[in-house]
């Protein structure tokens, strides 16, 4: 009876140590991408569990790190030129990459719904999670008191 047990512990051990290096090792995107691609990538492959990717949702996760990457470079073209910019003729018009963030941002919502991503496909919308809000946020408030109360030093 003891070995059986062991083995189990042993086996249970084993599982622990793989799915450990496995969550460890990041997934690999199907297509080459630069730096800002690959940091969107990897946090978009942590947003489910492992095992749930097929090779088509990782060609769409990659797209979409793709995708925000190009909405942020839109953003700091914004940021830096402003909304308008001045033609040749001295005429304010408005900034392309304005247009370029409504539709990059239509393309990363659709993406994100493609691939589940979203709040209420993963199930963050429902009472559960609000509860789970409003511990958080009491936490922090807890947490946030409790720093400027020199008993806790």
């Amino acid at each position: 009876m003891a070995t059986q047990l062991r083995s189990k512990k042993s086996t249970a051990a084993n599982a622990v140590l793989t799915y450990r290096a496995a969550a460890s090792t990041p997934l690999e995107p199907p297509i080459e991408l630069s730096e800002p691609e690959r940091v969107h990538f990897d946090r978009i492959t942590e947003s489910r569990e492992r095992d749930s990717w097929s090779g088509h949702d990782l060609a769409l996760a990659a797209q979409l790190a793709q995708t925000q990457a190009r909405y942020q470079e839109a953003m700091a073209d914004v940021a830096a030129n402003g909304v308008t910019l001045l033609t040749e003729k001295g005429h304010p018009a408005l900034n392309p990459a304005v247009s370029g963030l409504s539709s990059l941002g239509s393309a990363i919502a659709r993406l994100t719904s493609l691939l589940g991503l979203g709040a209420s496909q993963r199930g963050l919308s429902t009472d559960g999670q609000r509860g789970r809000n409003k511990a958080e946020k009491t936490a922090r408030d807890v947490l946030r008191k409790a720093a400027h109360c020199d008993l806790l030093a």
